[in-house]
């Protein structure tokens, strides 16, 4: 069995007034006031079924919307398929752009939103994806004292840095450059306690032990359209579902560098990955290898349950590779 679900952080900023004459139209926006922050959330609880408790607002869908800081983030439901956690996760998008219109009436500011993971001034935020196993497929990913082992160092590195092909949202910084994956050029380091200072793949923290599942987080990946994140989500719970049982034990993918590789495929998605045993592979190589043993697996192992869309996600994930590989992406980015 395996649960999914994402969290949002959104980069909320409004017109600073005093800054209007000056000639970079991105020195205008500043991050949003509390007050503006205040009347977003406000326009959320009007216009939607919503539980408020101690600051959050809890939705209809089982989302959840809070203020952390200057941001406002919108944490998914945990869902039992990559379509559904996808779903809820664009809901999420349109649930705040639409309160973000209605606080610029009320409030005669130009509020923005952006699902980026830097603002004109610098401020960061995160998105970030939560995947539950049952404690007997969490514990062959992390040790008891909750370190990642080789496999999760391996193979699902290895997936994270290789997705970035099909995954990344690709956008211009403000500074200028264009960057295939905005969160993949940031990681300072394959895992972490701490997402405060230190930029981390996977953000290692101890779960939750009475939980039926527990949670392992993804910090290294970027907002993107339903489909990419359909496909994100699914294979990446594909990959952990299958590493967390052995499947990729005899295969020779760990990244030497993961931290280095990783920057360098957000910038270049040509650039070539070096494995430990010294020898280079694309990263369309390393996530056909990856397909290609899932697509063997039989029905020995768990594959999520009855209700995980393991078939749909690799049959979306060979679609894409496939397009990626004969035609540029042009039919991936068509379909």
């Amino acid at each position: 069995m395996i649960i999914i679900g994402t969290e949002v952080e959104y980069l909320i900023y409004e017109v600073n007034p005093q800054r209007l004459w000056v000639p970079d139209p991105f020195a205008y926006w500043r991050p949003a006031r509390r007050d503006t922050l205040s009347v977003i959330m406000e326009q959320i609880a009007n216009s939607y079924p919503a539980i408020s408790s101690r600051g959050r607002l809890w939705l209809a869908n089982g989302a959840c919307v809070y203020i952390d800081g200057n941001l406002l983030e919108y944490a998914s439901p945990e869902c039992f398929t990559s379509v559904t956690a996808s779903a809820c996760e664009h809901a999420g998008a349109e649930i705040v752009g639409e309160a973000c219109k209605q606080a610029c009436s009320i409030t005669r500011k130009d509020i923005k939103a952006f699902a980026r993971c830097a603002g004109p001034d610098g401020m960061e935020a995160g998105y970030h994806e939560n995947y539950g196993l049952p404690p007997e497929q969490y514990f062959q990913l992390f040790h008891k004292t909750f370190w990642p082992t080789p496999r999760i160092l391996g193979s699902v590195v290895t997936h994270l840095i290789s997705r970035i092909i099909w995954s990344g949202k690709g956008e211009h910084s403000f500074s200028g450059d264009w960057l295939f994956s905005p969160r993949g050029a940031r990681v300072d380091r394959v895992w972490d306690l701490n997402t405060e200072t230190h930029r981390p793949i996977i953000h290692v923290k101890r779960p939750n032990m009475e939980d039926d599942l527990l949670r392992i987080e993804i910090t290294c990946g970027d907002f993107n359209s339903p489909t990419m994140t359909t496909l994100k989500l699914g294979s990446t719970a594909a990959v952990l579902l299958a590493a967390s049982q052995g499947v990729f034990d005899d295969m020779r993918i760990t990244v030497s560098d993961p931290v280095k590789s990783m920057r360098s495929v957000a910038k270049s998605l040509t650039a070539p990955i070096t494995l430990k045993d010294g020898s280079t592979q694309s990263c369309l190589s390393l996530q056909w290898n990856l397909l290609s043993r899932l697509q063997e697996c039989g029905k020995e192992i768990d594959k999520g349950g009855p209700h995980f869309n393991w078939s749909d996600s690799l049959d979306l994930w060979e679609q894409i590779l496939a397009a990626l590989e004969n035609h540029g992406g042009m039919d991936a980015a068509g379909s």
